[in-house]
């Protein structure tokens, strides 16, 4: 008599999860004077892994710091490509003539 064995191999659904973005490291700063606090006082490093995932409060922005060089209560100065998050839009008036 002969046995026999039979296998059976199943298939599992592998789907490629997208990898999360490395977190970066950010200040939140001053944007606005207040008190003895100057424009660009850091109030705190945050680590993110977007800007998106952090709403700064009124008169604050988060700048980034790749290198973690400002420590809370050092003074960020954005690179010229930064805008604050509490900018305001300035428009010119259209002329008269």
């Amino acid at each position: 008599m002969t046995d026999t064995t039979s296998s059976t191999t199943t298939a599992t659904n592998q789907t490629a999860t997208p990898a999360a973005a490395a977190p970066q490291n950010y200040v939140l700063y001053r944007t606005t004077q207040l008190g003895w606090q100057q424009v660009g006082y850091v109030i705190m490093a945050i680590s993110l892994s977007s800007a998106n995932d952090f709403t700064p409060p009124a008169g604050m922005a988060l700048g980034l710091d790749a290198a973690g060089a400002h420590p809370a209560g050092s003074i960020y100065t954005p690179a010229p490509t930064q805008t604050p998050a509490a900018a305001t839009n300035e428009t010119a008036s259209p002329a008269t003539s």
